[in-house]
């Protein structure tokens, strides 16, 4: 009597909590069976429905399989057009019809695009009908972009999917982005080297690796590598969205049998990525650099165009005075005081200084005296006017354009460019840009405007374009001197009347025509 009750009540030992029904009916079950002669109803009844439901998913991706392929089978009729076409023509428009092409990869120095959306979008041509699979398979142009994120929920298909795609890609040139997330297990481990292992069988062909990997693998990957030299790899893009920091061993180096022209470096040091430098032109570092490294960077690369620091660190071991024979654009974010005392800067064109600390000023006075430069672009970040800027911008009378960024833009910066213009003829002489980037929704115009007449009223002036951008949406207020004011606005454009004039805010991109419209001109 016991056995037929205890068959109908319910079973003290099924407690069944949480989503992952799957995952708890083994449990249930093998629990179930271990306390009781039999199953309990709940526990059978339990089973019964994780079959069904087990049944009804096969039920269903079978029939979506069947309207895909039915889907493949309407739209052939569907489509006529692309039965016409020369199929080099229909490749073609598949080409550009993916949000990343290998041209958009190989002129940026770092692409910036979600790897599973671009996949999707490459395989969804070849879900469209058997014949646009067919062309998008023979076209290799399609799969020269590998873009890969080795993570727990596809790691075991990766390695697969991978093997395929690269044999689609036929011989072409490979731009290969990889990803691994952060939380790791041995599976993923084990799967992210297999990964690699496959990549590098096709290394002969890379032209761009953008590799986000755990540091300490970067040994592994270096004695991996064939002893040939990687003729064809132009870019190398490393660790730039690490998220690997806790990772980080400054013995671990990866070398490479390469002289790549595009350098950018993220969440590693330069001097664990061993490279031959010498035909590098542009390097961008999106992480900080230590002192000694950016010394060493110039010293190797004798080529260099370009060169994007965010931020360096430490101080020279040596005071040592590099000269960059080369080097025409040189953006900088966070340097030590001594950092402009080590270069000397022979070709330089376009510079960027974003907040230099006071002794900067002095620094990078003596740079261009030293280096005798033609500067023709400025870019200067910065929260307050500093009067040895101006003895700075005294020693550019090449310079073209000049863009001014945050609280920089005030009277006194204005008050003292005037007096310079009005009493120095070869200050800013060959300007032909003004472009400012203001925070202060009701910037006042009046020192602005001072200096502006000053520059336009000068014999052979030479400014002929002004751009100014509010950073903010433009005051509605009509606050006396700034442009919503009837006068200044005049003004503005009496004085400006030979120069090319544009005015913006994050909401309108022509604010000279709707100000022209508000004052009724």
């Amino acid at each position: 009597m016991g056995n037929s009750k205890s068959s109908t009540e319910r079973c003290p030992h099924c407690h069944v909590s949480g989503s992952a029904s799957s995952k708890i009916r083994d449990k249930v079950m093998t629990r179930c069976r271990r306390n009781r002669t039999g199953t309990c109803a709940g526990c059978q009844k339990l089973l019964d429905i994780e079959c069904k439901i087990e049944e009804t998913r096969r039920t269903l991706d079978n029939l979506l399989k069947e309207k895909e392929a039915l889907a493949s089978t309407l739209n052939e009729h569907h489509d006529p057009l692309s039965y016409r076409l020369p199929v080099e023509i229909t490749s073609r428009i598949f080409l550009q019809s993916l949000p990343l092409s290998s041209a958009d990869v190989e002129t940026h120095y770092s692409w910036d695009y979600d790897a599973k959306s671009f996949i999707k979008s490459v395989l969804l041509l070849g879900h469209v009908s058997k014949y646009w699979r067919k062309v998008a398979r023979g076209t290799p142009k399609i799969w020269s972009i590998l873009c890969l994120m080795v993570n727990r929920s596809n790691c075991l298909n990766t390695v697969l999917f991978m093997r395929e795609w690269l044999e689609l890609s036929g011989g072409l040139p490979l731009c290969i982005q990889l990803r691994v997330e952060r939380k790791q297990n041995d599976v993923v481990t084990a799967v992210l080297q297999k990964v690699v292992v496959s990549l590098i069988e096709h290394a002969h062909r890379w032209k761009m690796i953008d590799f986000d990997i755990p540091h300490y693998l970067l040994p592994w990957v270096s004695s991996a590598m064939p002893i040939q030299q990687l003729s064809c790899l132009e870019h190398i893009e490393l660790g730039v969205t690490s998220t690997h920091s806790d990772d980080l061993d400054a013995t671990s180096v990866l070398s490479l049998r390469a002289s790549p022209r595009w350098l950018t470096q993220g969440n590693i040091r330069l001097s664990q990525i061993s490279i031959n430098m010498e035909h590098l032109t542009h390097f961008y570092s999106r992480g900080s650099i230590e002192m000694d490294d950016c010394i060493q960077l110039f010293r190797d690369a004798p080529r260099l165009l370009t060169c994007d620091i965010q931020e360096v660190t430490g101080h020279a071991s040596s005071n040592v005075l590099v000269t960059s024979p080369s080097l025409q654009t040189l953006k900088t974010g966070e340097l030590p005081e001594n950092w402009w005392n080590s270069l000397t800067l022979l070709s330089l064109e376009e510079l960027t200084v974003d907040e230099p600390i006071d002794e900067s000023w002095m620094q990078l006075h003596s740079l261009l005296q030293r280096s005798g430069c033609k500067l023709k672009v400025f870019n200067i970040v910065d929260t307050d006017p500093n009067p040895d800027m101006l003895e700075v911008l005294e020693l550019t009378p090449h310079l073209q354009q000049l863009d001014l960024y945050g609280g920089i833009i005030r009277e006194p910066l204005f008050s003292m460019m005037n007096a310079a213009a009005s009493s120095t003829p070869n200050f800013l002489r060959n300007l032909t840009s003004l472009i400012l980037y203001v925070s202060e929704n009701a910037f006042d115009w009046t020192w602005l405007l001072v200096f502006l007449t000053t520059m336009t009223t000068r014999p052979e002036s030479s400014l002929r374009v002004v751009i100014f951008t509010y950073l903010e949406p433009l005051c509605d207020e009509p606050i006396p001197g700034t442009l919503r004011d009837k006068k200044t606005f005049n003004l503005v454009l009496d004085i400006l009347r030979n120069v090319e004039l544009s005015v913006l805010d994050t909401e309108n991109a022509d604010l000279v025509e709707l100000l022209r419209n508000y004052h009724k001109l």
